[in-house]
Protein backbone atom coordinates (compact mmCIF):
# COMPACT_ATOMS: atom_id res chain seq x y z
CA UNK A 1 0.00 0.00 0.00
CA UNK A 2 1.28 3.67 -0.76
CA UNK A 3 1.23 6.54 1.10
CA UNK A 4 -0.75 8.88 0.64
CA UNK A 5 1.49 12.20 -0.44
CA UNK A 6 0.79 15.50 0.04
CA UNK A 7 0.61 18.37 -2.40
CA UNK A 8 3.97 19.44 -2.08
CA UNK A 9 5.09 15.74 -2.78
CA UNK A 10 3.58 15.58 -5.78
CA UNK A 11 4.64 18.91 -6.78
CA UNK A 12 7.86 18.00 -6.51
CA UNK A 13 7.09 14.61 -8.41
CA UNK A 14 6.33 16.52 -11.37
CA UNK A 15 9.24 19.24 -11.31
CA UNK A 16 11.71 16.25 -11.38
CA UNK A 17 9.26 13.50 -13.30
CA UNK A 18 10.29 10.94 -10.85
CA UNK A 19 8.68 9.41 -8.09
CA UNK A 20 9.88 10.49 -4.59
CA UNK A 21 10.94 6.67 -3.82
CA UNK A 22 13.54 7.00 -6.44
CA UNK A 23 14.22 10.42 -6.53
CA UNK A 24 14.83 11.05 -2.79
CA UNK A 25 17.73 7.70 -2.44
CA UNK A 26 19.50 9.45 -5.76
CA UNK A 27 19.50 12.91 -4.20
CA UNK A 28 21.11 12.23 -0.67
CA UNK A 29 23.40 10.05 -2.03
CA UNK A 30 24.81 12.32 -4.97
CA UNK A 31 24.58 15.54 -2.93
CA UNK A 32 23.99 14.57 0.67
CA UNK A 33 20.95 14.83 3.10
CA UNK A 34 21.42 19.05 3.80
CA UNK A 35 21.93 19.76 0.28
CA UNK A 36 18.91 17.46 -0.91
CA UNK A 37 16.89 20.06 1.29
CA UNK A 38 18.15 23.28 -0.01
CA UNK A 39 17.38 21.22 -3.37
CA UNK A 40 13.91 20.52 -2.85
CA UNK A 41 13.22 23.91 -0.83
CA UNK A 42 12.13 21.73 2.41
CA UNK A 43 13.06 21.39 5.82
CA UNK A 44 15.34 18.44 7.32
CA UNK A 45 12.69 17.77 9.51
CA UNK A 46 10.30 17.68 6.50
CA UNK A 47 12.99 15.14 4.16
CA UNK A 48 13.27 13.33 7.40
CA UNK A 49 9.64 12.68 8.33
CA UNK A 50 8.77 11.84 4.47
CA UNK A 51 11.92 9.35 4.22
CA UNK A 52 9.56 7.69 6.93
CA UNK A 53 6.60 8.16 5.35
CA UNK A 54 7.60 6.11 2.21
CA UNK A 55 9.74 3.29 3.93
CA UNK A 56 12.67 4.92 2.64
CA UNK A 57 15.75 4.04 5.11
CA UNK A 58 18.34 6.22 5.63
CA UNK A 59 21.64 5.58 7.78
CA UNK A 60 25.06 7.13 8.40
CA UNK A 61 28.14 5.01 8.70
CA UNK A 62 32.27 5.98 9.74
CA UNK A 63 34.74 3.73 8.23
CA UNK A 64 38.27 3.30 8.68
CA UNK A 65 40.69 3.66 5.68
CA UNK A 66 40.21 0.47 3.45
CA UNK A 67 36.69 -0.06 4.57
CA UNK A 68 34.16 -0.25 1.55
CA UNK A 69 30.55 -0.12 2.04
CA UNK A 70 28.60 -2.85 -0.47
CA UNK A 71 25.22 -2.23 -1.37
CA UNK A 72 23.48 -5.28 -2.53
CA UNK A 73 19.27 -5.32 -3.72
CA UNK A 74 16.97 -7.46 -1.73
CA UNK A 75 15.81 -9.88 -4.19
CA UNK A 76 12.41 -11.07 -4.00
CA UNK A 77 11.29 -15.06 -3.68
Amino acid sequence: MTPKKSPKMREIEEQHHQDLETLLPALINQDGFVETCGTLGISKAGLAYWLLKLGIKYQKIALAPNEYVQIRERRPN
